[in-house]
């Protein structure tokens, strides 16, 4: 459990697919009738769980703020009850009119709106910029960089405390399955550390030490990138398929704008799919490049298997073959032979 305090606010990083115990664990650890706001967060069937839990131990939901729009149905319900019981508090918005939730959110909004608990997108670094702008703490440059990183922009044009930011979540994080506590303990340094940063106005050169460790970081986990790349398989139906499982079980990060450059050198556009270990079962993330933005993944997914976004998917190992069958069934408008 991630739980970061910024000037009265409580800050927990949820995943859309949080299970229990984890949502026990968070309930139970919140203040006594707290006031909860979420940001970030897709209105997923596990959200929407949570939230009920919530309003069952007497919490009160205050504001939602997401750009994240519904997808599924049961999505869809959520958000109409949710527009319904909070009005204007509830802002559910596609990324057109709100391209991150950083910029939807007002700086010190949450001390203002008395929101003592934050839900914000756990792993993700507009929910965290968001999580820490509301809370009264930022720095310029940070609403336009959010827009460019959950617009897939994330190239050399941030400013430096995003940057480090990015370097940082992109070189120290391990997968929260298979390493949890250094997971954890991995963005509480990282928040740690831009929190100084964000304290003396987004100086950087206030955290030399942990720059330099994020610098020694990167230049690994790119290094072990592009050999993971330089292994991937091109399989028939645009899938560009490479095996991450001993890497990530061995505690190396593997940084994914390298491994997805490195792919994209080698077999052009493809669906971007990588094996991870899970402790239900291995799983095929599977992510649509930036040059396809009409391609909804869901549409490919095989039976029984749940999916929220359009744009990336989580597929059970054992049933790649499906997915495959069904991306070479259905083809993809637009593109030649897989």
């Amino acid at each position: 459990m991630i739980r970061i305090e910024l000037k009265g606010t409580i800050g927990y990083a949820v995943s859309p697919a949080i299970e229990e115990p984890l949502v026990s664990q968070i309930l139970f650890n919140m203040p006594a009738r707290s006031r909860i706001g979420i940001v970030d967060l897709a209105l997923t069937r596990p959200i929407g769980l949570m939230i009920r839990e919530a309003l069952a131990m007497g919490h009160q939901l205050v504001l939602v703020k997401t750009e994240h729009m519904p997808f599924t149905r049961a999505e869809q319900r959520l958000a109409a009850t949710l527009r319904k019981h909070l009005g204007r508090a509830a802002q559910i918005v596609s990324r057109r009119l709100a391209p991150s939730s950083t910029q939807m959110v007002g700086l010190g909004e949450f001390i203002r709106e008395e929101c003592n608990v934050v839900w914000f997108h756990a792993n993700c670094m507009d929910g965290f910029l968001a999580f820490t702008r509301g809370a009264g703490l930022s720095y310029s440059g940070a609403v336009l960089d959010a827009n460019l990183l959950d617009s897939g922009h994330r190239g050399m044009h941030l400013s430096p405390p995003t940057r480090l930011l990015v370097d940082a979540v992109s070189s120290l994080v391990l997968p929260y399955n298979v390493w949890p506590h250094q997971h954890e303990q991995a963005w509480y340094d990282i928040a740690d550390a831009m929190i100084k940063v964000m304290s003396v106005g987004g100086d950087v050169s206030s955290v030399d030490t942990f720059r330099r460790d994020v610098s020694r970081a990167l230049t690994l986990s790119k290094r072990i990138a592009l050999q993971a790349a330089d292994r991937a398989k091109r399989w028939p139906g645009h899938i560009g398929l490479s095996d991450l499982r001993s890497y990530l079980e061995a505690g190396h990060v593997v940084h994914r704008g390298a491994w997805r450059e490195r792919v994209r050198d080698l077999m052009g556009d493809v669906l971007f799919s990588k094996v991870v270990p899970n402790p239900s079962g291995d799983l095929v993330h599977v992510d649509r490049p930036h040059a396809w933005p009409e391609v909804d993944l869901m549409r490919y997914l095989p039976p029984g298997v749940p999916g929220h976004a359009p744009y990336r998917v989580r597929v059970p190992l054992p049933r790649l073959g499906e997915f495959q069958d069904r991306v070479i069934q259905k083809g993809i408008t637009g593109l030649g032979p897989g």
